[in-house]
């Protein structure tokens, strides 16, 4: 993450912005369908699209925690996930 503060920002801008997609679609499948339901979430009254707001911001967290822990346990891949890659 040490390229975020040399100003980096594409590795969180796709994580941000790929979450914000792929939780719209999922979220509001589950909506129609109810395949889960989710409870003790903070503010179930905000809503948008009938999805809980937190559930929308809970989504980038999730990717952000799977490419740390790859960058934990393989050392080796922390660069391919986090710094500028020269051609």
């Amino acid at each position: 993450m040490a390229s975020v503060f040399k100003g980096y920002w594409v590795p969180v801008g796709a994580l941000l912005g790929v979450s914000v997609m792929l939780s719209f679609v999922m979220e509001t499948q589950n909506t129609v369908h109810n395949y889960w339901r989710y409870t003790h979430f903070p503010g179930p009254e905000v809503t948008i699209s009938r999805v809980e707001a937190s559930v929308f911001a809970a989504w980038p967290m999730q990717y952000v925690v799977f490419l740390l822990m790859a960058s934990v346990l393989v050392p080796a891949l922390a660069p391919v996930f986090w710094d500028r890659q020269e051609s």
